[in-house]
């Protein structure tokens, strides 16, 4: 006998829509999906350390270059004394500067092109090449450049060391 309303489909909504049952992803699809989160939250960890690693290894060596440039020699010569500052407490978490020994210095004044005079142990990095902070002094005036160790050693074999053939390289 039939229904005397109509049939169940007859009677239905003319515009519903059938139901599906949610699509279930496969547990290889959420595994691979975490791992590419982690992989993701992890490089971008290890670039924020980077940026903060390099940032700070400039900071403190500009902040040398203000003491070394209160120092200056006569016409703005290349001063003797490149030792650092002690640091002060605020800056107890400082890198070790290297620099010119005086007797390195006094051969270096007067020399017109760019010297590093001064620069902080080498920089770990975990996504850019390590590097160092180099402070410069040229025309009269320090300044601070970022270097990978190869930019810092092919530039000092080339620009410091053949003006320093009989005295020692710290």
């Amino acid at each position: 006998m039939a229904h005397p309303k109509g049939t169940l489909a007859e009677t239905a909504l003319p515009d519903a829509q059938p139901v599906h049952a949610p699509k279930r992803r496969s547990l290889m699809g959420r595994i691979i999906g975490l791992v590419i989160a982690t992989v993701a939250v992890l490089l971008a960890i290890a670039a924020v350390g980077d940026i903060h690693h390099h940032q700070q290894a400039m900071d403190q060596a500009r902040w040398h270059a203000g003491v070394l440039a209160s120092r200056l020699g006569p016409n703005k010569t290349l001063p003797l004394n490149l030792e650092p500052e002690p640091v002060p407490e605020r800056r107890s978490g400082m890198f070790a500067l290297e620099t010119l020994t005086t007797q390195q210095a006094a051969k270096l004044r007067g020399h017109t092109g760019a010297l590093i005079v001064a620069q902080t142990v080498p920089q770990p990095m975990r996504l850019a090449p390590d590097g160092r902070a180099v402070i410069i002094f040229e025309n009269g005036e320090f300044h601070v450049e970022w270097m990978t160790l190869n930019q810092f050693t092919e530039r000092m074999q080339s620009q410091v060391l053949p003006l320093l053939r009989d005295i020692a390289v710290p």
